[in-house]
């Protein structure tokens, strides 16, 4: 009876156990890199290259920068998504979608 509904409980519960306590664990390490202070270099970095044209960082920059100090994403996926964006805003997708009747 213990080996057909005990330890498939007990590793149920172990899995349960893991998972909260890596969610908690992933939650505080984005939070310690989000409170982390911006380095020279990094505002450098998102004051030039990220989304914005002037030198000023913008909300834009600040949640990508964000996204890619936490590894969140790198700088050749948002290179791609910029790229991707670039080309539909040649196309003026966003008034195509705007012009449309909601649904």
């Amino acid at each position: 009876f213990y080996c057909l509904f005990g330890i498939p409980l007990m590793a149920l519960t172990m899995a349960t156990i893991a998972r909260v306590l890596v969610e908690r664990y992933i939650v505080d390490e984005e939070l310690a890199a989000i409170t982390r202070p911006l380095t020279p270099t990094e505002c450098k970095f998102a004051s030039k290259s990220l989304c914005s044209t002037d030198s000023a960082i913008h909300l834009s920059d600040y949640i990508v920068l964000q996204l890619m100090r936490q590894g969140k994403l790198s700088v050749d996926s948002f290179e791609f998504m910029k790229r991707q964006y670039q080309i539909m805003d040649q196309r003026r997708f966003w008034l195509k979608i705007a012009d449309q009747d909601p649904i």
